[in-house]
């Protein structure tokens, strides 16, 4: 601005540019965030683009001594006779074996335990379609981790104790004999988890 002039010094942007300016910002953050959530729902999809699998662990515990191995009944559905190795979904945040230890003090009342062995590779398996449960609402399945596991000595499952009310037995058994014992659906994961554990 000259000295002496009576012409008033204007702004370089008027109100009306810095409101188009705002707008085209906002735009760009909504394209970023919509961008953003395809990603991540990508990265949680399975890859043929279907339901994702929800992460989890599994723990099989032996007797070093006899071979054999712990299976627990399950408390529901009532008069199935359903058994399995404990297992259970990882956290966020949480690693795998920190959500072995939790969840079988939850499911078996007792985490005084070593981890043996971890196998190599996830384990995965689909949820039947003719069973109607909530998870299957938003998971084609799970994948777990399995850990072979042995308690310390004197200690054992204590399902009094339990958090969760899942089981209400359990019993020691040969690993083949879990085949058996398991509903069909899961039978091939266990093959799979047990051979990768050099139980079978």
């Amino acid at each position: 601005m000259v000295a002496g002039s009576s012409k008033r010094w204007k702004p370089f942007c008027s109100c009306y540019d810095w409101i188009l300016v705002i707008i085209a910002l906002l735009s760009l953050l909504t394209m970023t965030a919509s961008f953003s959530k395809k990603e991540m729902t990508m990265k949680a999809s399975s890859w043929d683009g279907e339901k994702p699998y929800r992460s989890g662990v599994m723990a099989v515990f032996i007797n070093s001594q006899t071979g054999r191995v712990l299976v627990f009944h399950r408390k529901y559905p009532r008069y199935s006779n359903e058994w399995q190795f404990p297992q259970g979904g990882v956290k966020r945040f949480e690693s795998p074996e920190d959500a072995l230890f939790r969840e079988v003090m939850e499911e078996a009342g007792n985490n005084q335990f070593r981890i043996i062995r971890t196998a190599e590779e996830l384990v995965r398996f689909d949820f039947p379609e003719d069973r109607k449960f909530r998870m299957a609402e938003t998971f084609r399945g799970q994948e777990h981790r399995w850990f072979l596991c042995e308690y310390d000595d004197g200690m054992g499952p204590e399902l009094e104790k339990a958090k969760d009310d899942d089981f209400d037995d359990c019993a020691w058994v040969l690993p083949n004999k879990t085949l058996e014992l398991i509903v069909p659906w899961k039978r091939e994961a266990y093959v799979i988890g047990l051979q990768q554990l050099g139980l079978l």
